[in-house]
């Protein structure tokens, strides 16, 4: 797909610009609405030979203009499209590209939504894989403490790994909590889930399937999140319900906060990743610590059974806190 989209910016772009010209569109608006956008595509696909012939042409379309005149680039530019611009088909040249540009936006969307499985994947296998095949070996067992850090590990791996491809969320409750901070475009808000719980699927299937080879094997719980008789210290639903949604809301502010212009850049990773192993050492006895509906969503669909009939909860307070967690960093913000 990179080497058609490479030949039509080299392609259309030059069209594109008569036909507007010869609309009256502005200069600034072309290069503002078209150009900019190309040329960051462009310089991600890796500068290709075209981005030089539009840069230039950006360059000219933005130079200082004299009132009531054109600059000689740009009355030059204009002057030759209007002697070629009879010859092209201005609804196929505006047409085109504008799918151009929607290729690019899905191209965009594409790569993100593979980040977030990808994420979303290692968070599970990593986090309820150390909880099911590490956490009560015999001996050698790494614990409750073992099973947080496992959790905040992956998030802050995958954090700097494919963050700034997606945004790192990895989660059904941050996405909705970034949404309703206004640092996330709802548009995007049902993608990112599907590709979330469809990552935390695969990594609970291949979880079994590695666990399950071991002879004598039990399911057990499966690291799947519960409350009464299937919460680890035998908790309510009240209390599960109120954990969940705290935890959840904190979750979303240290990590709103740490994202924001007001910290230094790159540490975010540290204080998110961090954030989650404290929340596991917190919450661990209570609900086997959720404060993710996809991560949950994995390991009930193998448990099934109570597992899937309390999941209900293991949505509502995650995606309550994280709610509140945005609605939260948002006051915080305007205020400041």
């Amino acid at each position: 797909m990179v080497v058609p989209i490479r030949l039509a910016m080299r392609t259309r772009a030059g069209e594109l610009t008569c036909a507007l010209f010869e609309a009256g569109v502005g200069d600034a608006e072309i290069a503002s609405v078209i150009f900019n956008p190309i040329s960051i595509f462009m310089n991600r696909l890796g500068r290709p030979a075209g981005l030089n012939a539009i840069s230039g042409l950006r360059k000219r379309l933005l130079a200082p203009q004299v009132p009531h005149a054109s600059p000689p680039a740009s009355r030059s530019l204009r002057e030759a499209c209007r002697g070629n611009v009879r010859a092209l088909d201005r609804n196929r040249i505006v047409t085109d590209s504008l799918k151009l540009l929607v290729e690019v936006k899905e191209a965009r969307m594409q790569k993100s939504l593979v980040a977030e499985f990808l994420g979303t994947f290692w968070l599970v296998f990593g986090g309820c894989g150390s909880a099911v095949l590490a956490a009560a070996y015999p001996e050698l067992g790494i614990g409750f403490v073992g099973v947080a850090f496992a959790f905040g590990l992956t998030v802050l791996t995958m954090a700097y790994a494919v963050g700034g491809i997606s945004g790192g969320h990895f989660n059904p409750a941050v996405s909705l909590g970034l949404t309703v901070a206004g640092r996330f475009p709802a548009a995007r808000l049902v993608p990112y889930v599907v590709a979330q719980v469809v990552g935390a699927i695969a990594a609970a299937a291949l979880l079994y399937l590695i666990a399950s080879g071991k002879a004598g094997f039990e399911l057990g719980g499966f690291a799947a999140n519960g409350y009464g008789d299937h919460s680890p210290g035998g908790y309510s639903l009240l209390s599960a319900l109120l954990i969940e949604v705290l935890l959840t809301m904190f979750f979303l502010i240290i990590i709103l906060g740490s994202t924001s212009s007001r910290v230094p850049a790159g540490f975010a990773p540290l204080a998110i990743g961090l954030g989650l192993t404290l929340i596991h050492l917190v919450s661990i006895p209570v609900t086997n610590t959720s404060v993710n509906p996809a991560r949950s969503t994995g390991q009930a669909l193998f448990v099934g059974g109570w597992a899937l009939q309390q999941l209900w909860l293991f949505w509502i307070a995650p995606l309550a806190g994280g709610a509140l967690g945005g609605l939260v960093w948002k006051f915080l913000d305007d205020a400041d």
